[in-house]
């Protein structure tokens, strides 16, 4: 292949063939699209009709074969996009996701910035969570917790980059007490689906993304939930929010944990329907 062929060529006689067997027709278009921002030496190809350098054919043949092969775009770029940011991703740290973005959304606007002082991330991860939360609360003191190194070395190149104001430190929450609050707002994201579920989900997620990040024992799917549940009792300031983004399945459970534990809750669905989101708070909403 000789550099006369445009974007437009290569993504109609290389790109969409080679990977149309394996991907969703829409997954094959947001590839392509994501591949042209997230790539410096592509950027010229927003223009379809840009003849391809030997450069941009060597990359995109790279990233086609990497796809072939299942790994997520996000990880071979080593960036994913989140709200109004780039952020560094591993395969030690989970993609950052739209559900995610919602759910950092959602805090902004129950919360007033004036009333919020200081956010507890539990299970930060690329540090996604804690960036986007500093940004809307800039005045807050954000501590972001993580209990696997290598995450917290990628959210740390997130945190300098983005949000150097925040406070990163190791701590299993199954394990290690919490920061001492009170915190207006105490939020996590944490590993919910139960290792029976495995061999049902896309292998992209399997064999790439942290496991870590994302089982859970099958008896006991909600114990993370339970455990900061427990915790934010005494750390949660009186007028603040307790926000967890759960597996669908699992919402109406949490909900009850919450409720049980003496809390009000809100359950909310996200942007596809699915109930996704609890909001815990010591007073009625």
């Amino acid at each position: 292949m000789n550099g006369s062929i445009t974007a437009d060529e290569y993504r109609r006689s290389v790109w969409t063939p080679a990977l149309s067997s394996i991907l969703s027709i829409e997954e094959v278009k947001a590839n392509w699209q994501f591949s042209l921002t997230a790539f410096d030496e592509l950027l010229p190809l927003k223009n379809p009709w840009a003849s391809l350098s030997s450069e941009a054919i060597t990359k995109l043949n790279q990233i086609t074969v990497l796809l072939q092969a299942g790994q997520p775009i996000q990880y071979i770029a080593g960036k994913a996009p989140f709200l109004n940011f780039w952020l560094k991703v591993s395969q030690d740290t989970l993609i950052p996701r739209p559900e995610t973005e919602e759910l950092v959304m959602h805090i902004g606007k129950r919360m007033s910035p004036s009333t919020v002082k200081r956010i507890l991330d539990i299970g930060t991860g690329s540090g996604c969570i804690a960036i986007g939360l500093q940004h809307q609360f800039q005045q807050a003191e954000v501590w972001a917790l993580e209990a696997s190194e290598k995450a917290m070395a990628m959210a740390q190149i997130n945190f300098n980059e983005h949000a150097p104001e925040v406070k990163l430190i190791w701590n299993n929450v199954l394990e290690d007490e919490l920061p001492t609050g009170p915190f207006e707002v105490i939020v996590s994201n944490p590993p919910y689906i139960p290792w029976k579920e495995f061999d049902s989900l896309d292998k992209r997620v399997t064999d790439f993304e942290p496991h870590l990040a994302l089982f859970t024992p099958n008896d006991d799917p909600l114990i993370f939930y339970r455990v900061i549940v427990e915790a934010a009792k005494g750390r949660l300031n009186p007028n603040g929010v307790l926000a967890f983004e759960t597996h669908f399945q699992y919402a109406e459970m949490v909900r009850n944990l919450v409720e049980e534990a003496g809390f009000f809750a809100d359950l909310k669905a996200d942007m596809q329907g699915l109930p996704r989101m609890v909001f815990a708070s010591h007073r009625p909403f």
